[in-house]
């Protein structure tokens, strides 16, 4: 009990200190923010299971009831804060509506407290507790999870401060633009406006989304005036004078100086790729050869796949019957695609097109709401069960669980002369999924491919268990909350 008093008062001291800091630069990233949220969910679990333990046995509060408490609420925990992840209520600031927002707390905690009952009751049944004690945990949970949800609603700006980033350079808009072009409304607000050194073809940035704040000369008062947190080298600064002042500004009011690549990468979390023929971060051009990355990824991916297969069968089994029922032709789809190092390797997918969908186009890119696409094979890419059957392929060592998605060899052909850099895709396996498709979806247009690949080479480029994990818990979050599908 100390050492969670111990926590709360931490959480709760912090949350305080970032309300009332105004002043500062940068008070919490996002991770860290999650992370507090975070405790504060385990903290109001632990104080519901607790809770319910009082009120069932009538005995005072003490450690041996704590413990008690512990048995069969462990597995609750776990199955609530997994549930309270999944349906996405960490996000960075809730935007529902409140009536949406308590549905969707109240369903989420539901359905993990009868998956956890019934974990207990397979794993170990002697832990399961009373029904009073469910019902009392589930309110309090339930009650505490959307108050505190629409305490982050209420004060989203200021229990999550966005950097203040001052972009300086030659070349005005294309910089801006190319932000404004993949940053969501929420980055976007934290571009605080433009410097330029000095007048250059890419026109005048006061035309751009963000405000031209001025001369290089008064650089160090709008840093202090703007509240700035990022100084941002659009292009490298030639000129000694220039650099100087932006050198001393920075110092003077400790911000951090960042590359435009740098920043970029930062905020979406993508490779900086600028144009489809043009720029590019060099340093991001080669994966890191990690110890993980050459041996231990591929292992973990068997693993994986070898514990799926007894959940993952029978539901390829029900997905072929209906597939079987609906519509003519073979159940799975295989297909030629470029795996590692450019390598063709044969893909199993469960069919969700009409057979023979392209015997009259040739091969072709899918569309939004594609009439080749069945009903069933509508609800199978919703879910994304349809990729079921490439546990096999991880298994015979042409796939891995994560990674860039395989592509045909034709259209790698006809992307490798659009985007030079499309061929790093191949310097690793090919998965199930990976950062791209949790990040991006089906891509239907050229401009979709630019951005997943721009998604792909970050990926290969920050390749760990970390961030397999992540892109894991994406994957199941987008096949519980399945989006538009072509």
């Amino acid at each position: 009990m100390e050492l969670v008093l111990i926590v709360l008062v931490f959480a709760v001291g912090l949350c305080y200190n970032c309300h009332m800091y105004k002043e500062g630069i940068i008070l919490l990233t996002q991770r860290v923010r999650q992370l507090l949220v975070l405790v504060v969910d385990l903290l109001l679990a632990t104080v519901a299971i607790v809770s319910a333990e009082v009120v069932v046995t009538t005995a005072p509060l003490s450690s041996g009831l704590v413990l008690a408490a512990l048995r069969p609420g462990v597995v609750l925990v776990i199955c609530w804060i997994g549930a309270i992840y999944l349906q996405g209520l960490y996000s960075k600031a809730p935007t529902r509506s409140r009536l949406v927002l308590g549905w969707l707390v109240l369903r989420c905690v539901f359905i993990s407290s009868a998956i956890a009952v019934v974990l207990t009751y397979w794993l170990v049944p002697a832990w399961l507790a009373e029904r009073l004690f469910y019902l009392i945990s589930i309110a309090i949970m339930t009650i505490g999870t959307v108050i505190t949800r629409l305490w982050l609603m209420a004060h989203s700006t200021e229990f999550y401060r966005m950097p203040r980033v001052l972009l300086i350079g030659n070349d005005g808009l294309k910089h801006v633009e190319f932000l404004a072009e993949n940053l969501n409304d929420s980055l976007s607000n934290c571009l605080a406006g433009y410097i330029q050194t000095e007048p250059g073809p890419g026109g005048n940035p006061t035309q751009a989304a963000i405000p031209n704040l001025g001369d290089l000369d008064d650089i160090t008062q709008i840093i202090g005036q703007r509240q700035i947190s990022h100084v941002t080298l659009c292009d490298p600064l030639t000129n000694d004078a220039h650099l100087k002042k932006v050198l001393s500004a920075s110092a003077v009011h400790g911000v951090k100086l960042t590359t435009f690549e740098s920043l970029f990468t930062e905020l979406t979390e993508q490779a900086p790729i600028l144009e489809m023929h043009g720029h590019y971060d060099l340093s991001l051009t080669h994966s890191r050869r990690t110890i993980y990355g050459e041996r231990l990824q591929q292992m973990v991916s068997i693993t994986v796949c070898l514990l799926a297969l007894p959940i993952a069968l029978p539901l390829m089994g029900l997905a072929a019957i209906a597939i079987k029922l609906t519509s003519p032709g073979p159940v799975f789809y295989k297909q030629a695609r470029v795996g590692r190092d450019g390598h063709l390797f044969t893909i199993m997918k469960l069919r969700t097109m009409e057979q023979d969908a392209e015997r009259g186009t040739g091969a072709v890119r899918a569309s939004k709401d594609d009439p080749r696409v069945t009903p069933i094979g509508r609800v199978l890419r919703q879910t994304r069960l349809d990729e079921l059957p490439q546990l096999f392929n991880v298994l015979r060592g042409d796939m891995s669980l994560i990674g860039p998605r395989p592509e045909r060899l034709r259209f790698v052909e006809e992307f490798k002369q659009i985007m030079p850099m499309y061929d790093l895709r191949h310097s690793v396996r090919p998965g199930i999924t990976g950062w791209a498709q949790v990040n991006q979806g089906y891509d239907t247009c050229t401009e979709d491919v630019f951005r997943k690949l721009r998604y792909d080479l970050y990926y290969i480029r920050n390749m760990s268990l970390s961030l397999d994990f992540r892109i894991i818990l994406r994957t199941l979050q987008v096949m519980l909350q399945p989006r538009e599908v072509h």
